[in-house]
């Protein structure tokens, strides 16, 4: 893996353009053509009354490319890398559980180490990278229109976000949702928030968890590939999960409690003892189990070393499984930092994988 720490400044505009010139130079990409212009249309009518900062970075992309920014024959929303949906283990952690009161959000992003073509089947191609490869530890300092953001980013540079903290104190995650079927992902562009743009929005727009529920609420959203649930949490140590079924839309509440969360949907079943026996599907119910043990093992507040300790329980490391832990961070809700280790490779010595130090983040 190679991640590269992007720190933007400027008008959202001007970051627009950064990052249209980082996606070309880097990935070869290029705003896509050939869509609906409709959807095309509609989609860029919604940002701009929506979300005004990613409508005002396309318009950075179209300075890059030359091309018209109310062209409805160009895609200049995305700026995609590849994509596709992780399983994960993430716990929140609230002030009186961790020493010095920081409300804390520890997270596993687990995901397959092989390309895109093997992940769905085929053989490697030539030269082609494993999918999340080049990840981006990316801090975004909008002059204004939009709040300051320390985030991970992958597969979409222009409004994805895998986890992350703003200025003011709002951590977010997602989670791939492993169990729901007869799913209808989009496979292509659509009005609204797709499952990785979400984080971004609500980090860029919303203050608080208190904003972050009613943005939810009233936003137009899809998923292009996989359904995902997401964590969503503040220095006070609210919290909630936000889900969505075909019909319906889900907030369970943390009541300032620990909440664990892995890859199958809580809004019926919020409690480990609510779960089926057996593993779950990517053994997600497992996980929960193992992770809400091991932090509830660990007496009076946590120090970080501990939560790394205790989350090191649902690494995965398994040589027999196609995925592996990417990274483990640890965001402090009120420093607005992020401790994190990277994935390197597997270390067929010791029979286990080889992890980076932790390095330390932080918005100024």
């Amino acid at each position: 893996m190679e991640v590269l720490h992007l720190v933007l400044r400027g008008t959202n505009r001007e970051i627009g353009a950064q990052l249209a010139t980082v996606a070309s130079d880097r990935h070869g990409v290029a705003p896509a053509t050939g869509g609906d212009p409709l959807v095309t249309r509609a989609r860029r009518r919604w940002y701009e009354r929506e979300w005004p900062a990613h409508y005002e970075r396309m318009a950075g992309v179209a300075d890059v490319h030359g091309v018209d920014l109310d062209d409805d024959t160009v895609e200049l929303g995305l700026l995609a890398f590849l994509g596709a949906a992780p399983s994960c283990s993430v716990a929140w952690l609230p002030p009186s559980t961790v020493a010095g009161g920081h409300a804390t959000l520890s997270r596993n992003y687990d995901f397959p180490t092989g390309t895109l073509t093997e992940i769905l089947g085929g053989e490697a191609q030539p030269g082609e990278l494993p999918m999340t490869a080049r990840p981006y530890v990316m801090e975004s300092h909008p002059s204004a229109g939009a709040h300051a953001c320390l985030f991970l980013c992958a597969y979409e540079l222009l409004g994805g976000c895998i986890d992350g903290v703003n200025s003011e104190g709002l951590v977010v995650a997602l989670l791939a949702d492993d169990e729901s079927t007869g799913s209808d992902p989009t496979l292509a562009p659509a009005p609204g928030l797709n499952e990785i743009q979400l984080l971004r929005f609500l980090l860029e727009t919303c203050a608080t968890t208190g904003e972050a529920r009613e943005a939810l609420l009233a936003a137009k959203q899809h998923y292009m590939f996989l359904p995902c649930h997401f964590l969503v949490a503040d220095a006070g140590g609210d919290s909630f999960v936000w889900e969505r079924t075909a019909n319906r839309e889900h907030l369970v509440e943390g009541h300032g409690d620990v909440q664990v969360v892995t890859n199958h949907l809580l809004h019926s079943r919020p409690s480990i003892d609510d779960l089926p026996s057996g593993d779950g599907p990517s053994t997600t119910y497992a996980r929960a189990r193992r992770l809400t043990a091991s932090l509830a093992a660990r007496s009076g507040p946590l120090s970080t070393e501990e939560v790394k300790a205790a989350h090191a329980c649902v690494h995965r490391e398994d040589p027999g499984f196609p995925a592996r832990t990417l990274w483990h961070g640890i965001y402090d809700a009120v420093d607005r930092s992020l401790e994190i280790s990277f994935y390197l490779g597997d270390d067929p010595g010791s029979g286990g994988v080889r992890r980076s130090p932790y390095l330390r983040f932080q918005l100024d």
